[in-house]
């Protein structure tokens, strides 16, 4: 939460600017790293890579799939940022590229990350893993199953990431729009902490929610 106020209330080129290339980084890396290990280990096989529907009553499964599992895949969540990065981007004609290159990065992460099928053998075995595991402890066991101790715990932190980065452009973009609603000039810091204060007292009350709702609403949403 300090982060998250750091995150809102300062200009985008401090706490942002400066974690967001590390945080690109570690995402990069963990998904190259989880990609080929599937890829390159023999004991994995992937039979999903078909020209077929595997789900068991033909329903189109990947569209619903990144709607509520990887909500920014498709949803266009990164380029609903506008208030943000439209301060950020030197001309309009980056915004196709920054909006629609992040779309598809997330998307080519949600497709490595439906490495726990494979590395589980089924949709039903990673089902029963997530249901008597919980899904933060099935995401370590896939993480460091394949990439050992410290590759693992650079995996791990690279998914720990994704919530983190959603959660500072929703406060910063949020602060942004409702100031330009209530026309409060945010160059001054009493009026950012006006409309940053109650929105990080309702973000905290949020998370007194059951996550699994809670995420159900943050997907439908987007």
């Amino acid at each position: 939460m300090l982060y998250y106020f750091l995150a809102t209330l300062l200009p985008i080129d401090k706490p942002i600017g400066k974690l967001y290339p590390l945080f690109g980084v570690v995402l990069v890396l963990m998904a190259v790293m989880v990609g080929s290990a599937i890829i390159v280990k023999p004991q994995y096989i992937i039979p999903e890579i078909q020209f077929r529907n595997f789900h068991p009553d033909n329903l189109e499964i990947f569209p619903f799939m990144f709607v509520t599992v990887a909500r920014g895949a498709i949803s266009g969540f990164h380029a609903t940022q506008s208030p943000m990065i439209a301060k950020c981007i030197t001309g309009e004609r980056r915004g196709r590229k920054v909006f629609y290159g992040a779309m598809i990065c997330e998307a080519v992460i949600a497709l490595i990350w439906a490495a726990g099928v494979t590395y589980y053998g089924s949709t039903k075995g990673l089902q029963s893993m997530i249901s008597s595991l919980g899904q933060s402890s099935v995401v370590y066991d896939i993480s460091t199953g394949l990439l050992g101790i410290l590759g693992g715990a650079l995996a791990v932190v690279g998914v720990v990431v994704c919530p983190i980065t959603s959660g500072d452009t929703a406060f910063r973009s949020a602060r942004l729009i409702l100031s330009e609603w209530t026309e409060l000039d945010q160059k001054m810091i009493r009026n950012r902490l006006i409309v940053t204060i109650p929105l990080l007292v309702a973000g905290s009350l949020l998370t007194q929610m059951d996550f699994n709702a809670l995420w159900r609403y943050f997907s439908w949403t987007n």
